[in-house]
């Protein structure tokens, strides 16, 4: 294959279906921001459509701005999310040191929550550092090349 389409060929598949980003104790399934996600294009086309006035004047603040990122991240790019089960007391059958992971994380107050467009957006914008660097991954084209797929695999989730 051409070092120029090992450089640059993605996987469509991984583009819509996502990557797995671990945190430790938390991880996100994102599919790409832009790319083969047509989704996500059309998401944010149509809610930045109805600001067009304010993003052409520039008067668009902040925090609408952000917003408008959030929830269409929270509707074309992020994917689902799980936490991780640690503590044996919970479930009989898992020993110490198992790992299992479960798709709920907890909130500002510490409710567990199921991944749900509305609390994915609470959370993008209650946590701004987070919605960062899960926009640098999603958007980060070489996590979505075909070469890295087999060659990387589990780097970005060392579950």
């Amino acid at each position: 294959m051409s070092k120029l389409y090992e450089l640059f060929e993605m996987d469509s598949v991984l583009e819509r279906e996502g990557i797995t980003v671990n945190y430790g104790s938390v991880k996100f399934l994102l599919a790409r921001a832009g790319g083969r996600n047509t989704d996500f294009k059309k998401i944010f086309q149509a809610k930045a459509k109805k600001y067009r006035n304010q993003i052409d004047n520039e008067t668009l603040g902040d925090d609408a701005a952000d917003r408008i990122m959030a929830e269409a991240y929270a509707e074309g790019v992020v994917l689902g999310w799980w936490s991780r089960k640690e503590d044996e007391n919970d479930d009989p059958i898992l020993k110490k040191g198992e790992e299992q992971w479960v798709d709920t994380i907890e909130n500002r107050t510490g409710k567990k929550v199921k991944f749900s467009i509305e609390e994915c957006v609470r959370l993008l914008l209650d946590l701004p550092d987070l919605f960062a660097d899960l926009q640098r991954m999603a958007s980060r084209a070489g996590n979505y090349r075909k070469e890295l797929e087999a060659e990387d695999e589990g780097n970005l989730d060392e579950s």
